[in-house]
């Protein structure tokens, strides 16, 4: 507050005395003007950032994506061994039923996992060759086939 002079009366000995308060006129002060160069700046800043982190983000996801099929591919590729395995099991348990005569053609079957072919080719000197596939998965890039060849010979003690 300020002390202003007061009106004097005749009547009055002294200097009356009011207090009023002080404010600025804030239309009176220049308006803010950014330097030449500086229009814009925040905004390309902050859409280089956005880019940045939306690429980072677009990285992230793919990696993840690649990452997951990864996964189920290596899966696939176990589990199609384990499916051939059941052929080659297969083909042992109908030579054993068979006294040693092996199927004609091609035999296949299904396991919960997927689908075995085997095909028993006899060798001289009772010996057996093997060969099973095992294909798993339903999905073009999850689908595996794993191929197995075993070599059958009877104990060394029967020879």
């Amino acid at each position: 507050f300020q002390a202003e002079d007061g009106i004097r009366d005749y009547k009055v000995t002294g200097v009356q005395t009011c207090a009023l308060p002080i404010y600025m006129n804030r239309s009176a002060d220049p308006p803010i003007v950014p330097r030449r160069g500086e229009q814009g700046f925040a905004m390309v800043t902050m859409l280089i950032v956005m880019v940045v982190v939306s690429m980072l983000v677009v990285v992230m996801l793919t990696t993840q994506d690649h990452t997951t099929t990864a996964t189920a591919r290596n899966r696939s590729w176990g589990a199609a061994v384990h499916v051939a395995e059941s052929g080659v099991h297969e083909a042992i348990a109908y030579l054993q039923s068979t006294n040693g005569v092996p199927p004609t053609g091609v035999q296949q079957g299904t396991t919960a996992e997927g689908t075995w072919q085997y095909r028993v080719t006899a060798l001289p000197r009772n010996h057996y060759q093997i060969d099973a596939v095992g294909t798993v998965g339903q999905a073009s890039a999850l689908a595996a086939s794993r191929r197995l060849r075993v070599l059958l010979a009877p104990p060394t003690s029967f020879r």
